[in-house]
């Protein structure tokens, strides 16, 4: 059977297939998702298998009332409250523990908390009211390929597959919303990813930043509070993948606890990609689920011979691992330029302490035009986190 396209005319039809427990995408203002009623155990397990991602990964549940967050969860933290009044509807989720037996097991993969994201688009909104239940839903695309924008992505990758999709036009940010987690002791850990256009990346290049590294403090609870309002104007210049860790990452003009807490950060002054020695730094998380997932933590998979892929809208550069060791603070020879060779620096702290620092070093070996970049490189910078999806 060919899916259904549905428009706003004919909403209530697909309302009526998801509650009763079909799968319908629906667009969002950062991609479109794969929905079904969160409720339903085997609806959950139908999403799983029409994108053939593995049951392990949790999914976010997407409302439409604040309500029906706050309704069946354990407890709601103040934080949660002020998140919500400053970010919703937008692409932030809040992950927060669930009361049981309310959700379908399979969405929240044996953990006891549950993601929550209110999406900013009216169709999807009108959706999720009119089905009357909160509806799951990662980015309908198949497992590894890229996010779909547009419902011609969709239909590409879900005809046959799925019982329809809700037509709202092309998604306005094209990655996946924030994830804060305010469910860790040492309080909330946020993650932004993020997408900019090349005019914003041409912008925030002249932007006044600081490169001073002793500024950087490791991420606590009113660190992390203290973000929530500065991320949106943090000067993103370009991107970062390193497809065989799974790790996509904004790269940011200068280096400040803003700055390494959402994506990668530029360690001096007036580099430039593809020349010199590109330096960058980001945190390395400790102590909640998944954090060897999250910003450079998974450098300590890094092995020679991986590519770095890196970009700025214009150009794409890539790198092949040549070097992984570790080194004290002090070792600043390490944003050395390497007479004769065109290189590229990360680096990040081996522990919560920062006792000393990992380095991993690269090669130049070719460069792209953004738009001719290898299928590996397109797929990684449009990656799903692996902990989570829209």
């Amino acid at each position: 059977m060919e899916t259904q396209i549905f428009t706003k005319e004919n909403l209530d039809i697909a309302a009526k297939a998801l509650q009763q427990g079909e799968v319908v995408s629906f667009p969002t203002e950062t991609v479109y998702g794969l929905g079904a009623i969160a409720t339903s155990q085997e609806a959950v397990l139908k999403v799983f298998e029409a994108k053939g991602r593995p049951s392990d990964n949790p999914l976010i549940v997407h409302i439409s009332d604040i309500q029906q967050m706050t309704s069946t969860v354990e407890e709601v933290p103040e934080i949660a409250l002020t998140l919500a009044k400053a970010f919703w509807p937008g692409p932030l989720t809040m992950i927060l523990k669930a009361k049981p037996g309310i959700y379908a097991p399979a969405l929240s993969a044996g953990l006891p908390t549950v993601s929550f994201r209110m999406p900013n688009h009216p169709l999807t909104l009108e959706l999720i009211s009119k089905v009357g239940i909160p509806l799951v839903g990662p980015s309908a695309n198949l497992s590894t390929k890229p996010s779909p924008t547009k419902v011609e992505h969709v239909f590409e990758d879900m005809n046959g597959r799925i019982r329809g999709i809700v037509d709202g036009g092309s998604s306005t940010v094209g990655v996946e919303s924030t994830v804060i987690d305010l469910t860790n002791d040492e309080g909330p850990v946020i993650l932004r990813p993020g997408v900019i256009t090349k005019e914003q990346i041409e912008e925030n290049k002249t932007k006044e930043v600081s490169y001073n590294w002793d500024e950087v403090q490791a991420l606590d609870a009113n660190s992390v509070i203290n973000l929530k309002d500065s991320n949106a104007d943090l000067p993103v210049i370009g991107g970062i993948t390193i497809p065989e860790l799974e790790m996509n990452l904004p790269i940011f003009n200068g280096v400040s606890n803003e700055s390494l807490s959402f994506g990668a950060g530029t360690l001096t002054e007036n580099q430039v990609m593809g020349q010199g020695n590109y330096s960058l730094a980001s945190h390395h998380i400790f102590g909640i689920a998944n954090a060897n997932k999250l910003l450079f933590s998974p450098l300590d998979n890094a092995k020679k011979g991986q590519k770095i892929y890196i970009t700025d809208k214009s150009k794409v550069y890539q790198y092949n691992i040549t070097d992984v060791y570790v080194v004290s603070p002090d070792r600043i020879d390490v944003l050395n330029e390497v007479p004769g060779k065109k290189i590229i620096t990360l680096i990040t702290c081996t522990d919560f302490n920062a006792t000393n620092r990992i380095i991993v070093q690269g090669e130049l070996v070719s460069e792209y035009n953004y738009h001719t970049m290898p299928e590996e490189a397109k797929v990684g910078f449009q990656m799903e986190y692996q902990t989570l999806s829209i």
